[in-house]
């Protein structure tokens, strides 16, 4: 059997130990931001702009 991978001279890469507990310590953000962005799209009354930038642009591809 032969050992294709060549893993005989690789080296691993040491990580800072503050660099991954800065990883850990990262939080979601609250629900209610997401609350807001939805609020905000219901009240959109201009919500057509959207699809006509979608057809403007791919109708004008040359």
């Amino acid at each position: 059997m032969e050992n294709n991978f060549r893993l005989t001279d690789s080296q691993l890469k040491t990580l800072a130990a503050h660099i991954l507990d800065q990883d850990r310590q990262m939080q979601f953000p609250a629900s209610g931001y997401f609350k807001f962005i939805s609020s905000f799209r219901f009240f959109d009354l201009q919500s057509d702009i959207d699809f006509s930038l979608f057809k403007q642009s791919f109708f004008n591809i040359p």
